[in-house]
């Protein structure tokens, strides 16, 4: 079974435009390839996902050779969401925030 047959995933890459003050002459760096060993992280900023699935996409993550981490709000519930906005938002920020985490992938998408 796929992976994008269990979970939608959005690939945020770790890397930054540099612009001047006119936004002009933009230029953008585009992160290394993802290696075995790489550590990355499932963010759920949208909808939540049922445990089986989650179990899923880590287990296909890690045969491709990636170690996995889930983002704090991984098992959360708030009505349809995963947690509260608040939580959402900080779970992803920290998971952007560390410097060890080379790839972040969005579990689920849309609304929230």
């Amino acid at each position: 079974m796929y992976f994008s047959s269990i979970v939608n995933l959005v690939f945020l890459a770790k890397c930054s435009c540099k612009n001047n003050i006119n936004n002009q002459n933009r230029s953008m760096r585009t992160p290394q390839y993802l290696k075995k060993g790489d550590k990355v992280a499932i963010a759920f900023p949208a909808r939540f996902l049922e445990e089986k699935k989650i179990e899923a996409a880590v287990n296909q993550i890690q045969d491709w050779g990636l170690e996995v981490v889930l983002a704090d709000n991984a098992f959360s519930r708030f009505h349809q969401f995963a947690g509260e906005d608040e939580h959402r938002l900080k779970a992803l920020q920290k998971l952007l925030d560390d410097d060890s985490i080379r790839a972040v992938f969005c579990a689920r998408g849309g609304y929230g």
